[in-house]
This record gives structure tokens, C-alpha cells and sequence, in this order.
């Protein structure tokens, strides 16, 4: 028995190594660059090479800064106190609006005291949370992440007269930092150069498809920002990170404003991109709307046109592109390391209907692979249905005639979504007898209804209490 338990322990933990390959190859390669570095630079006797395979992301991108840093000082920076003073957000100089209403925004945002938590973390300024920005006809929220429009179950597509399009900015918080001015009190001013170094490498080695180079470079980049948050890293500066993150709301709204007045919709938007919906007779406006924004926030962006986009809301949607490719996000995004699968044959049956119109019904009833119509999920008290005990990691798929739900041991408490459930703790090679294929179609229709692609079937409409 323990020789069986290990052997599948061990088929697992291969199967995950070979998943992460490229992802531990990528931290193989930054280390021997790293290595490469300190033994040119001749101190690699007094500065210690970290093993950055067991590293996060962001714990990566702070043993590169160090290094980068020593090599161009001599000093390895140190881990400072945090400070809990708190401080004002100064907006730069070129963010100008025209509407009273973000002229009003501006105030409000540079005179809401930023005030500092325990943790470590700034604490959203109330006056800050409730603003709800009106342009367009479309609503948009600040956080101290980034901005977000507040549509929901909503439908856009192009056509020969309308232009569908996605506008993002490229390394939007990296080059937000970089034109701040400002660093860790750890780093210094160094952290400018060493930052900047590693930002326009990782521009060009995507521009050059070099991808291995511009993977490992990413992990760097996406991960110092991070870091700016964590009073436990020496790049921590809570004010840097409201900088970059509120002046990249207020430059996407500057954005955004322009282009509700010379009647170019926006859409959406989310932290650092807008999906424009406009006449193909604005193009040439568009365009140098965007060209004059980038001269003036010293930015970059890229497009991507859409054929539509089907949104359940702004972190929940399909897009597919004029050459066919689909972009997924949120509950449409397919199953990976970093998300649980659920129901995939439902997502091939939504991409199969807005692509070529295939009914969901063919979709599912072609398929014929057990792992398409699971689901999995933790539950950390430990799952438990019918009297017995399946522990923390469970799957199922939905059957007929299956009574009662999965409860938590530990709080007695139903677990999301598990009516109709049927355990398969064993995987099994082939579709169960009494798989519900009629759920999985009901479910198809249900989430294309969240993306506005298909009316919603109404309610079955129970009677009034004391009639029979």
C-alpha cells in the first residue's frame, strides 16, 4: 500500500516538474547570467548568489535588484525600517483634465491623506472608494490597484462600419516607475539605472521574439513592483507604489476623457488597458489621440483588434480577434497550475458557439474525455458526503438522480456548487453511465447568458404563498 501511495506521489510530482520546466529553466538561466556578472565583476568572494529556483516571482525580481545594485556600488542594500507616516498622493505635471467632473476627481485624489496600515500596506482614503466616474454612459472605479469600468453581461461586436478595439500600454507600471523619479530608500537612486537596464532589455527581447530572454526579464519586472508594497523587502516604498498606481488611473481617465469628447466610446477598461468601440470614419482621430497621449505620458501601447467581446464583467470575458485567436480571462480562463479545473467542456462549448456558431448540445454530446466535465476543488476542512470522509482535495462530476451536497467536516457548511455532485476520487477512463450531460448544456447556456451572447431563460414562476 505505501509503495502504491508513493507511486502516485511521485507520477505527480513528475508530471508537475515537467509543467514547470520551462518556468525552472528560465531561473537556471537568470542564475547563470547572475552568475556570469559577479565573476566579470570580480567580487563574487564578497556577494552571495542566491538559488532562485524555490523563488517566487517577486522574490526574484528583489536578488536581481540586489545584485544590480552591489555591482554598480560596491554596497549590498539593506532592509530599512518601515516608516508609518503617512503622505499625499502629487499628481505629474501633464495630467490635465477638461470636465468638471475629473477636474473635481484630481482634488479629491491629491487631498485624500494616504495613511498607512500595520501591515505595512497604504489603507484606501474613503473618499477615494466611493467616487463612481460617469464617461460615456459608462461607469469606472479607482482602487489602489488600478482602474476598472463596471459593465456587466454585455456583448460587443465589429462590423464593416465599427472598429473593435483593445489599446494596452506596454510595462505600464514599470515605465510609471521609471518617470516618477523615485526609489527604495534601501537601493538609492541606483535602483533607476539597474531598473531601467532590465525594462527596455525585456522591451526589446519581446520585440525580437526572443522569448526565453524576455520571460526571465519579465518575472524581474512584474515582480519589483511588488515588492514596493512589502515592508519586508528592500524595495519597499508604499509612496513609490501609489505614485505608479494612481497615476496610472488618472493617465487612463485623461486617455479616456479625450476620447469621449471627440466621440470615440470606451468600453471598458481594466488597470492598464480600454477596449474602444467607434466608427472606422474616427480612425485617423483615434490614432493621433493616442500618438499625442503617448508624447505626453511618455508611454507606449499596442492593439488588438476584436471581431467581439463578451463580458460577464470587466475581470470576466471572451474576446475573439479578427484572426480567430480567443482571449479568456477570469471564470472563462482555462485550467492551469494557478487555477482549479471546472467544467472545461462547457468553456470548448461557448468558444465552439461564438467562433462558428456550433449549438452546445453537439459540443457536449461529441465529447467523450471524463476530465472535461470535472471539477476540483480544496476544501480545507475536509470534504465529506454521505457519512464518508474523502479529505481536503476532491473532484466530481454532476449525475442524474444524485441527491444531497459535499459538507465541510469542519464547519458543517455546504460546499459551493457540489448539488448533483458524484465523487471521482479515481479518475476513470471513460464517461460514467450516469453523467448529466443535460447539466452541463443548461450550464453552457447559463454563462453564455452572463456574457449577453444568448437571452436568459426566465425563472419558472413558483406560487404566491396560501394558494395551492
Amino acid at each position: 500500500m505505501l509503495r502504491l501511495y508513493c507511486e502516485n506521489d511521485l507520477e505527480t510530482t513528475g508530471d508537475l516538474r515537467e509543467a514547470l520546466e520551462e518556468q525552472i529553466e528560465l531561473r537556471r538561466t537568470m542564475m547563470r547570467e547572475m552568475e556570469e556578472e559577479l565573476q566579470a565583476s570580480g567580487m563574487n568572494h564578497v556577494f552571495s548568489l542566491q538559488d532562485l529556483r524555490s523563488k517566487s516571482d517577486a522574490q526574484i525580481a528583489e536578488a536581481v535588484i540586489k545584485q544590480g545594485v552591489f555591482l554598480r556600488t560596491g554596497a549590498i542594500p539593506r532592509k530599512r525600517p518601515a516608516s508609518n507616516k503617512g503622505f499625499f498622493y502629487k499628481a505629474p505635471d501633464y495630467i490635465q483634465f477638461r470636465t468638471e467632473q475629473l477636474q473635481s476627481v484630481l482634488h479629491i485624489v491629491q487631498n485624500s491623506p494616504m495613511l498607512m496600515k500595520e501591515s505595512g500596506h497604504v489603507a484606501m482614503p474613503a473618499a477615494i472608494k466611493k467616487l463612481r466616474i460617469e464617461l460615456g454612459g459608462v461607469t469606472f472605479k479607482m482602487g489602489l490597484g488600478g482602474l476598472h469600468s463596471q459593465e456587466a453581461e454585455v456583448t460587443h461586436r465589429a462590423d464593416e462600419e465599427t472598429i473593435l478595439r483593445d489599446i494596452d500600454v506596454v510595462s505600464y507600471y514599470p515605465y510609471l516607475m521609471l518617470n516618477s523619479g523615485m526609489y527604495p530608500d534601501a537601493t538609492g537612486p541606483t535602483f533607476l539605472d539597474v531598473f531601467r537596464d532590465i525594462v527596455e532589455t525585456r522591451v526589446a527581447a519581446k520585440r525580437a521574439k526572443n522569448k526565453v530572454k524576455a520571460d526571465s526579464l519579465k518575472i524581474t519586472v512584474n515582480g519589483t513592483f511588488g515588492k514596493t508594497s512589502s515592508k519586508w523587502s528592500i524595495l519597499y516604498n508604499p509612496q513609490m507604489m501609489i505614485q505608479t498606481t494612481i497615476t496610472g488611473q488618472l493617465s487612463i481617465l485623461m486617455l479616456i476623457e479625450w476620447f469621449t469628447l471627440a466621440g470615440i466610446p470606451v468600453v471598458s477598461a481594466n488597470t492598464d488597458g480600454i477596449v474602444l468601440k467607434y466608427p472606422r470614419r474616427k480612425e485617423e482621430r483615434q490614432r493621433k489621440l493616442v500618438s499625442i497621449w503617448e508624447q505626453t505620458a511618455r508611454l507606449e501601447t499596442e492593439e488588438t483588434n476584436y471581431s467581439s467581446l463578451h463580458s460577464r464583467d470587466v475581470n470576466s470575458y471572451v474576446a475573439i480577434k479578427t484572426d480567430g485567436q480567443i482571449k479568456t480571462k477570469g471564470a472563462f480562463a482555462r485550467a492551469g497550475l494557478m487555477k482549479n479545473p471546472a467544467n472545461e467542456v462547457c468553456l470548448d462549448a461557448i468558444e465552439a458557439y461564438l467562433k462558428a456558431g456550433t449549438p452546445p448540445e453537439e459540443t457536449i454530446a461529441a465529447c467523450t474525455d471524463i476530465r472535461k466535465f470535472l471539477t476540483v476543488r480544496r476544501v480545507s476542512g475536509g470534504a465529506v458526503k454521505d457519512d464518508e470522509f474523502y479529505g481536503k482535495a476532491i473532484r466530481w462530476y454532476y449525475g442524474t438522480g444524485v441527491r444531497g451536497v459535499v459538507r465541510d467536516r469542519e464547519t458543517g457548511n455546504a460546499v459551493s456548487r457540489t448539488k448533483g455532485a458524484v465523487l471521482m476520487m479515481e479518475l476513470a477512463d471513460t464517461l460514467p453511465n450516469d453523467l448529466d450531460h443535460e447539466w452541463y448544456v443548461k450550464e453552457t447556456y447559463d454563462m453564455l447568458a452572463d456574457l449577453a451572447v444568448l437571452p436568459r431563460a426566465p425563472k419558472p414562476k413558483l406560487p404566491r404563498r396560501g394558494t395551492k
